[in-house]
């Protein structure tokens, strides 16, 4: 709610402590914590996958400062623990989902009496179901591995396993830079290559 009701508003406007914490107590600082309780459990079982969420906002301004921060960070801690994890044999990614219609966006955006300019955008959203079948394809996949470190998007997910939404949809492949930003990511940080890296 918080970060709905600060879109667009300057870094220096808003509290320092609260917009930080809000956009990331949540997402990047929890992230870190149930991963490494996670990893705790799946390391002796050598198997296992840690599905970090995050968005577009890792890539490029999307409502904040504090939220864009959070978005790369969470990209970056799921291929910083891909590192620590691929001798177990644990997956650790990244996931971005399209706009995903939520109970606040529902209520705040597509079924407000008010119009708003960015309902167009959640009318050809995604459920919240629709994460959770991504989620459980790379689970049951076998060869999971091969994503180890990446950042996948719903869309890419779907299109692979076949996946649909309730309304038997897909979500809308991302724009080509978007594609080239994830392409350049995930080469250069595959988790294979850490020690060549450390080299630059």
């Amino acid at each position: 709610m918080y970060i709905l009701n600060n879109t667009r508003q300057k870094f220096y406007d808003l509290d320092p402590v609260e917009s930080f914490d809000s956009a990331n107590n949540v997402g990047l600082r929890n992230h870190y914590i149930c991963s490494t309780y996670a990893a705790r459990l799946m390391v002796p079982r050598k198997n296992g996958l840690i599905v970090t969420v995050s968005s577009s906002g890792g890539m490029a301004y999307l409502f904040n400062t504090a939220y864009g921060i959070g978005k790369s960070g969470c990209d970056r801690l799921a291929a910083d623990i891909a590192v620590d994890l691929c001798e177990a044999n644990i997956t650790s990614l990244s996931l971005w989902p399209g706009p995903v219609k939520t109970e606040i966006i529902h209520n705040r955006i597509i079924d407000a009496a008010e119009p708003n300019p960015i309902k167009g955008i959640f009318d050809a959203g995604e459920t919240i179901e629709y994460s959770g079948k991504c989620v459980v394809a790379l689970a049951s996949d076998p060869k999971q591995m091969q994503y180890n470190g990446q950042i996948l998007t719903t869309a890419d997910i779907g299109r692979k396993y076949n996946l649909f939404d309730d309304d038997k949809t897909q979500p809308k492949e991302m724009a080509p830079r978007f594609r080239e930003f994830i392409d350049c990511l995930n080469k250069i940080r595959n988790p294979a290559d850490y020690r060549e890296n450390a080299k630059i």
